[in-house]
């Protein structure tokens, strides 16, 4: 194979190079943007959603259990997260 063959099969080589790399590279970024959707607070939130309100309710019986004086932060923060919630549920069953 002369020089200048062989200048033409590294180039070509070169290019299949370039353009697996830029395939992998778009995949990575797609499954990067994926990964920060799935794990993003708003994501996490919307899916336990109905977790969350179990686990709040829980936590307000045991401290009212315990006749803890948390009634002057409770009730606001309760009515607070209770109306978060329900918004949620509601724009998901209207979304989707």
């Amino acid at each position: 194979m002369s020089t200048t063959e062989e200048t033409h099969q590294c180039e070509i080589e070169l290019e299949l190079s370039k353009h697996d790399f830029h395939e992998d590279l778009s995949q990575i970024g797609q499954k990067l943007h994926e990964t920060r959707a799935r794990l993003s607070p708003t994501h996490v939130i919307e899916e336990k959603s109905l977790l969350i309100s179990a686990l709040g309710l829980l936590v307000g019986f045991v401290l009212g259990y315990r006749n803890l004086p948390l009634g002057d932060i409770g009730k606001p923060l309760a009515r607070t997260m209770l109306t978060m919630v329900t918004k949620q549920i509601a724009a998901r069953a209207i979304g989707g």
